[in-house]
């Protein structure tokens, strides 16, 4: 059983903290190319979810990349980090969307 993500740094790294202490396996990909790394994550047996993309934009397109595949995309939105992995608010919601 594994875990994939696509995020940047600071995010990453609370996610790992995360998935490692409940016994799950982390994939961290970062988020240079979030398509590429979905598309690896789909292509993994044990894998049983994406935690991103972090953007809206690569949502959409590792969600049409990933189509084919039965896995789910938690994405991060931004109210807990900005665009560049930088705290803004303690919050953070995940989304789930269905590939």
């Amino acid at each position: 059983m594994a875990v994939h993500s696509i995020l940047p740094p600071l995010p990453t790294g609370a996610v790992d903290e995360v998935l490692r202490a409940a016994g799950v396996r982390h994939v961290a990909h970062g988020d240079d190319d979030p398509v590429g790394a979905a598309t690896e994550a789909a292509s993994d047996p044990a894998a049983i979810a994406v935690i991103g993309p972090f953007r809206s934009a690569d949502v959409a397109e590792a969600v049409e990349g990933t189509a084919r595949r039965a896995k789910t995309l938690a994405g991060m939105r931004a109210l807990g980090f900005d665009e560049h992995g930088d705290p803004l608010d303690p919050v953070v919601r995940f989304e789930r969307y269905e590939a």
